[in-house]
């Protein structure tokens, strides 16, 4: 458990070109999300792969009256972290776009202001046996915020688990 101020010589947080294998042990949790301003409306999504990139489980939420891009961020990621306790996953690499969350969460004492956010997800990730979380690119992500979008651009509300196949729409993108 690594606690404010401490060096944690796990590695946690990366920049990637592309997808980046997790080692054997771990699974990754690529994580999208989709926000209108306009409506306030939440679309979240995490796809879980193993090493060998082969996809295991895939997800999708709506949350209503998330009133900034800020929160949104913070909303995808807390339930992503808390569906891999749920599922008993415990060693998991996140994968997620928005840098300042996840420079938060690796240096918190850089980042005051995200304090109280990061303490609560800081709870959720010690619930796991061991955990990274690092920066994603746009390109990367893409499969994931596509689903995430569904919510947003497609009125697709139900939240939903789904095992071993990801959604139908979306062949082309996770092969």
């Amino acid at each position: 458990m690594q606690r404010d101020g401490e060096v944690d010589s796990r590695p946690q947080c990366r920049r990637n070109i592309g997808w980046v294998v997790p080692p054997r042990q771990f699974v990754k949790c690529n994580i999208g999300m989709k926000w209108s301003n306009a409506k306030k409306e939440l679309g979240a999504a995490w796809v879980l792969r193993n090493s060998d990139g082969s996809v295991l489980l895939h997800s999708r939420r709506s949350f209503l009256r998330v009133w900034t891009k800020d929160e949104a961020y913070y909303f995808s990621l807390a339930w992503a972290v808390e569906s891999m306790v749920s599922l008993r996953c415990r060693r998991v690499y996140f994968a997620f776009e928005r840098g300042m969350l996840v420079n938060a969460i690796n240096r918190s004492k850089a980042w005051p202001s995200f304090k109280n956010k990061v303490c609560e997800l800081r709870r959720l990730l010690e619930e796991l046996l061991e955990w990274s979380v690092m920066i994603e690119t746009w390109g990367v992500n893409r499969d994931v915020r596509l689903i995430a979008s569904s919510v947003v651009n497609d009125d697709r509300f139900q939240s939903y688990v789904a095992r071993g196949c990801y959604p139908s729409w979306l062949t082309n993108n996770f092969l």
